[in-house]
């Protein structure tokens, strides 16, 4: 249980869960090498799908409400097990938060700031998500609507400016990929973002109304999708057949905008959007790694462990990948079965513990009959 003072509403947790999968609209590169200009159809079956997922962290929340997932691995697999589980689950939020910081530094660094090292960007960036993670869940939180209404609104604008630019026959043909080309790339987008809200698993004791968590994931999750869907589109009909050999397709469209020579250069706001959108899921994945940790090794307070696991953020994620290849590789062919292991293996597991668990009566019980 939460049994400090911090809380969170489940209209909070609702548009943080939007927000998260919003930051995700720099990795729509993943997908274009392998759909192409059906990638907008893999993102509606991957949204169907994690809603069928994600059912799994409901259920464990509805069977330990006040629990987070660590704090749920050592209830049903007890304190030796459930700590190596609990392990698993750290190692994937602390990787999870090195991937996106780096994300980060090679988009600022690329795009934006190619004269200034990588290292005083990354330093900056992981000093205000440290400074957020500091000030604790209800601080995350609450930017959460704000951003979620920022990323709308910078969406919209940008398609009413590019909508003269726009066709929507690059979005045709329909099904004519292979079956494993729409296999592949709904893995990747069920994967990448919608399954990574396993991070909230560590905030579910924050949430006031327990019984709200399935609704708040569910609607946040559809607003993500919308927002992701409105992207991948408008990529797709602006660019065409370019959409499949550019790093960051979004960016690209938005250095499209010209309205009469006078509304220009758009790809500022595209830039600062982007940033604080990284921003708050880095500080979502930064504060689930430090609060597994603490919780694991019953530590009393998780503020203690920010700076230093955001110090060795900072060291590894200065070079996980050699080039943007690489790390598109990564994203498209490796980082979907490697994140699904813990996305979706393990709480399976755990919910299946968990259910057995919960049929076999209690010892005091079993005395009674």
């Amino acid at each position: 249980m939460n049994n400090g003072k911090e809380q969170i509403l489940s209209a909070q947790l609702m548009f943080s869960v939007g927000c998260f999968i919003q930051s995700s609209t720099l990795l729509t590169s993943f997908i274009a090498d392998v759909a192409g200009n059906e990638a907008w159809i893999a993102v509606i079956a991957s949204y169907g799908l994690s809603m069928l997922l994600v059912r799994m962290y409901v259920k464990l929340a509805k069977l330990y409400p006040g629990k987070s997932i660590v704090q749920i691995s050592e209830a049903v697999f007890g304190p030796v097990l459930g700590k190596i589980l609990s392990c698993f689950y750290i190692w994937f939020f602390f990787s999870l938060a090195i991937l996106n910081t780096s994300d980060v530094g090679f988009f600022v660094n690329n795009f934006i700031m190619p004269e200034t090292p990588k290292m005083a960007i990354l330093l900056m960036f992981i000093f205000v998500c440290a400074w957020a993670v500091r000030r604790g869940v209800e601080t995350i939180m609450r930017y959460g609507q704000l951003f979620l209404i920022m990323g709308f609104s910078v969406v919209g604008l940008f398609c009413i400016l590019l909508f003269k630019d726009m066709s929507f026959d690059n979005l045709m043909p329909v099904f004519a990929m292979p079956v494993m080309k729409y296999v592949q790339s709904i893995h990747i987008v069920t994967i990448i973002p919608f399954c990574e809200i396993l991070a909230f698993t560590m905030v579910f004791p924050y949430v006031k109304d327990q019984e709200k968590i399935g609704r708040s994931l569910y609607i946040g999750m559809t607003l993500g999708a919308i927002h992701l869907l409105v992207v991948v589109l408008r990529d797709i009909s602006v660019l065409g057949p370019v959409y499949t050999h550019v790093t960051a397709p979004s960016f690209q469209v938005t250095r499209l905008i010209n309205i009469g020579n006078v509304i220009t250069r758009m790809e500022f706001f595209y830039e600062v959007a982007v940033n604080i959108l990284i921003f708050f899921k880095v500080s979502v994945l930064l504060f689930a790694a430090v609060l597994a940790v603490a919780q694991t090794f019953h530590i009393k307070s998780y503020r203690s462990l920010v700076i230093p696991i955001a110090v060795l953020v900072i060291c590894i994620s200065m070079a996980p990948f050699i080039s943007a290849a690489e790390s598109g590789f990564w994203g498209s062919n490796i980082a979907p079965f490697y994140s699904a292991f813990f996305e979706i293996i393990l709480p399976f597991f755990t919910l299946i513990a968990a259910l057995i668990r919960s049929m076999i009566p209690e010892e005091g019980e079993a005395g009674l009959k």
